[in-house]
């Protein structure tokens, strides 16, 4: 009979190997069988190995040497051992598989912590779980955390998420402003590189961005006075800053203080706004008499011929009896207009 060449022996030796392990593997959810073989391997993991360590392990070996040891004891229990065990592995295979993930991530963007390595560097599920909740950028890979698109999905849906992206995207000028715009709080995890500006060149970064730039005269309509010449003259972001703050007028272009809907919204804010209305707007009846029922004192800014209209002056003493002192001179001696200014001051 033909004795068999090492190459044979190793051969059938390593599909032995492979068996083993496959076998053990799966009698790990049989009762009372996986308790005698999981004691089976307690005492080989515990005195065998302890002899293998200078022999070239085989699979079996390896995969006897990679096995828990708290799994073997667990599974020492018949029944609960299995079904403790059955449950952690079909959850651990569950975090691995990526169908799985990416509906679990679309309703909590935060389980990305218990996704698997290979899937948190997985640049369609990372961005599903971002976009659910910025904050889960945490458990990104690194790389990813280096990945401008990712990270840009992730501040602009919580802005505190800017303290997860890597040192060089904190410097990004496009990756701190939308954060900046989501939440203001986000600007104290901007990196060391953009600290270094000095404040006119922030301020300079920030409202030259009209997304910013909205956000900000919303809050404060006065600080359109850094904005830049061209989103001066944008009707959309004068309009919410003269809602928030009437005044903010003085700061837009010459073409938007003669425009009406706009210098509307800023009297109806601010009355006394109407100073900065181009002289048509101040003739304009409409706009004066929205000015003086926001802010008596307003007549001053009107016109001459609007001073002398009787509608406007009652308007403008029924808000404060002293603007009787801005009427015209015919006006300011009108008994009905001197009566009602005289009962406001009283």
């Amino acid at each position: 009979m033909k004795s068999k060449s090492n190459f044979e022996v190793g051969v059938e030796i390593n599909f032995l190997s492979n068996l083993c392990a496959t076998m053990d593997n799966k009698l790990d959810y049989v009762p009372v069988v996986s308790s005698i073989t999981n004691l089976v391997n307690i005492f080989q993991k515990c005195v065998l190995l302890n002899f293998k360590k200078n022999v070239t392990l085989s699979h079996y070996y390896d995969y006897l040497d990679r096995k828990s040891f708290k799994r073997c004891v667990v599974l020492l229990i018949p029944v609960l051992g299995n079904i403790i065990v059955g449950v952690y592995d079909f959850y651990r295979y569950s975090m691995r598989d990526k169908s799985y993930m990416l509906r679990r991530l679309s309703q909590k963007g935060l389980e990305l912590k218990y996704a698997s390595s290979e899937l948190k560097q997985d640049k369609e599920v990372v961005l599903i779980a971002v976009k659910q909740n910025g904050l889960a950028l945490q458990y990104a890979s690194p790389e990813l955390k280096q990945d401008k698109e990712v990270v840009l999905v992730a501040v602009k849906q919580n802005g505190l998420a800017l303290q997860y992206a890597s040192e060089d995207l904190k410097n990004d000028e496009d990756v701190i402003v939308a954060a900046f715009i989501e939440n203001k709080l986000a600007l104290q995890y901007v990196g060391q590189e953009f600290r270094k500006n000095n404040e006119d060149e922030i301020i300079d970064i920030f409202m030259k961005n009209k997304s910013c730039v909205h956000a900000i005269v919303k809050v404060e309509g006065g600080m359109l006075k850094y904005a830049s010449e061209e989103l001066k003259n944008d009707k959309e972001i004068v309009l919410a800053a003269v809602q928030q703050e009437g005044w903010a007028l003085q700061f837009a272009s010459e073409e938007l203080k003669n425009d009406k809907h706009i210098v509307l919204a800023a009297v109806q804010q601010k009355g006394s706004a109407l100073q900065f209305a181009s002289e048509e707007l101040k003739n304009d009846k409409e706009i004066v008499l929205a000015a003086v029922q926001q802010e008596g004192s307003a007549l001053q800014f009107a016109s001459e011929k609007l001073k002398n209209d009787k509608e406007i002056v009652l308007a403008a003493v029924r808000q404060n009896g002293r603007a009787i002192h801005s009427a015209s001179e015919e006006l300011k001696k009108d008994k009905d207009i001197q009566r009602i200014a005289a009962q406001q001051i009283a």
